[in-house]
């Protein structure tokens, strides 16, 4: 069940990869690849909120749910985004540290 919430396993996270569109659900640190814990929503066929945690710091790459997003830090702070050639986002993180992923 838990593939179908959130995949991991090529050190990029996906959401809700195996869960029908039109179904509500939410999740909370889930564990991922990474030492990444991630939480996040989706009602109404979208995303509401996306946020990971960091347990080691590194490198944090996500196939995002909106076109443009931004990242910012648990004290508000823009987290510096870069892309990959397969159009996924990725940055860096901080140990112990909150994110939240949001649509702009």
């Amino acid at each position: 069940l838990m593939d179908s919430i959130l995949q991991s396993w090529d050190g990029c996270l996906h959401l809700f990869p195996g869960i029908p569109a039109e179904t509500d659900i939410s999740f909370e640190n889930f564990r991922a690849r990474g030492a990444f814990l991630v939480s996040a929503c989706r009602t109404n066929r979208k995303v509401q909120s996306f946020s990971i945690f960091s347990e080691m710091g590194g490198t944090c790459t996500f196939q995002s749910p909106w076109e443009s997003v931004a990242v910012f830090d648990d004290k508000g702070q823009n987290i510096p985004l870069q892309h990959t050639s397969e159009g996924n986002c990725y940055f860096e993180t901080i140990a112990n540290t909150q994110y939240f992923v949001k649509p702009i």
